[in-house]
């Protein structure tokens, strides 16, 4: 990281780094186990890290501390960041899995975007022919992110569209019940075409027009931090006066349908 303007104290941003990363390593639950910073000339040196399966977690705080470098030193007036400048960009080429730390069963494997993405083409046999799961993370998905001055916009994938191919990231990798998806592998018997899609993300396009700092600032009724909504007091238990107006009944010790 540059010291970006002479007249700016390097240990001063050092200081204001510590402390914005020990903020993002308790947001992360404390996975990230150390932060060290060291100065070198014309700036200083930044390094985040922990165990390796919480690597993401080192390399999410890292890039927003990035992020927020940045806005720092622009709102000092020391970094020129055009406002009428938006630079685009995709981000491509994820890993098709990630292993997951699950408490009971130990690491397991999960759909890195979802369970219907595709592998690009030239991986799909290792679908069937690796044997552990760093192999099975090595994969490469055909997804991608739109992202605009730092935001992600959109994203989206190429889906599967081969019947024999979803049953076996299902049933053999993922481990996944199929009698649940039996309508989607009978389509996919019936004759699908490629294809894919993406969303994006109304909102956050008008938080980055509007040069807003927080999606808060361009949603209608924001929620709190523990989920709830300020303006409707939502959410909230109903009396049973309430439910009879519409003329829904909860069923406690009844037999369920």
């Amino acid at each position: 990281l540059s010291s970006a303007d002479e007249r700016f104290d390097g240990s001063i941003l050092a200081h204001s780094c510590k402390q914005k990363l020990e903020l993002m390593s308790k947001v992360l639950s404390n996975t990230v186990s150390s932060f060290r910073g060291d100065r070198v000339e014309g700036g200083f040196v930044l390094a985040a890290y922990g165990q390796e399966e919480n690597k993401d977690h080192a390399l999410l705080a890292l890039g927003r501390l990035r992020t927020s470098i940045a806005s720092e030193l622009s709102n000092n007036r020391l970094l020129n960041i055009p406002s009428d400048v938006y630079e685009l960009l995709w981000v491509t080429d994820f890993p098709l899995f990630s292993i997951v730390d699950d408490s009971e069963t130990g690491p397991v494997i999960k759909s890195t975007h979802h369970p219907f993405t595709i592998p690009k083409q030239e991986d799909i046999e290792k679908l069937y022919t690796a044997s552990s799961h760093d192999e099975l993370t090595q994969i490469t998905a055909q997804n991608y992110d739109l992202v605009v001055n730092g935001w992600e916009l959109g994203g989206g994938s190429i889906r599967i569209h081969d019947a024999n191919i979803q049953e076996h990231v299902m049933s053999n990798i993922l481990k996944t019940r199929t009698d649940r998806f039996s309508h989607l592998l009978k389509g996919l018997r019936s004759g699908c075409p490629p294809h894919g899609g993406i969303a994006l993300g109304l909102d956050r396009l008008v938080a980055i027009l509007c040069g807003a700092s927080s999606l808060r600032d361009v949603i209608a009724f924001p929620k709190s931090t523990t989920g709830r909504d300020l303006l409707t007091g939502a959410p909230a238990s109903l009396s049973s006066d309430e439910l009879s107006d519409y003329g829904i009944d909860l069923l406690k010790d009844r037999q369920r349908f």
